[in-house]
């Protein structure tokens, strides 16, 4: 069915990660998902390999409702320190030494996403492979698997980008769901829209190009950010 449409995607886990400017012994985490991150997931759904393109996925419009935001962890990870291991090799080609590298995460986040296009069919293809995943999904990291489903049967929202992150959708499986040992978690009061503008003032270099995973290859994006409020206000900055 031709005509615009948004993908919905339910991201919710104790952990997740979306690095867009990290380095080796500091891996950070920006607030909410990147669009080179959702795109990966989704192309690991389909069981494309890192040297395919994915500009197909990438031409589509991103958005982000941060429905709660969590908060910051950071873990330490020792690197090459074994006894006999060699340590890790620097860029002067040197070994020898260990490396203790700082991870950050969100933790008790949760996001909903929106991927906009023309063609709802298309979309549902896409739906129905997040259901069906090819590989494993992660949520910006492999060690940050989700804490349940990411779409249901009313993932594909019939309307632009901005409406369908408006739209209070939650899947069914979700509604009842215990994301933590204390109950679930309430939403914020004050949820913040991140919706992809060419006349946005913020960006973020997480536009996916060609083979990008493979390549490494990721453009600028602009984006605009807004505050949606308790009665569906919003805003911008």
């Amino acid at each position: 069915m031709s005509g615009t449409g948004t993908l919905r995607l339910w991201l919710a886990a104790p952990l997740q990660s979306w690095g867009t400017g990290s380095r080796f012994e500091v891996r950070s985490t920006d607030l909410w998902p990147s669009k080179s991150g959702v795109v990966g997931l989704i192309a690991a759904a389909l069981g494309r390999t890192r040297h395919e393109s994915v500009d197909d996925l990438a031409s589509l419009r991103f958005g982000v409702r941060v429905v709660r935001a969590g908060s910051i962890l950071r873990d330490f990870h020792t690197v090459g320190a074994v006894p006999g291991s060699g340590g890790v090799a620097v860029a002067s080609g040197s070994r020898g030494r260990g490396i203790v590298t700082e991870r950050y995460y969100l933790q008790d986040a949760t996001f909903v996403v929106g991927l906009e296009g023309d063609d709802q069919d298309w979309l549902a293809e896409l739906r129905e492979a997040v259901s069906r995943p090819r590989w494993p999904l992660a949520l910006g990291r492999r060690s940050c698997p989700p804490a349940g489903p990411l779409v249901d049967d009313r993932a594909v929202f019939a309307g632009p980008l901005a409406a369908a992150l408006q739209d209070d959708w939650k899947p069914q499986a979700q509604r009842h769901a215990t994301m933590s040992p204390y109950g679930e978690r309430p939403a914020d009061a004050s949820q913040t829209l991140v919706v992809e503008d060419p006349e946005g003032e913020e960006s973020r270099a997480d536009q996916p190009h060609g083979a990008a995973f493979g390549t490494r290859q990721f453009g600028v994006r602009r984006m605009r950010v807004t505050a949606r409020d308790g009665d569906g206000g919003s805003a911008g900055r």
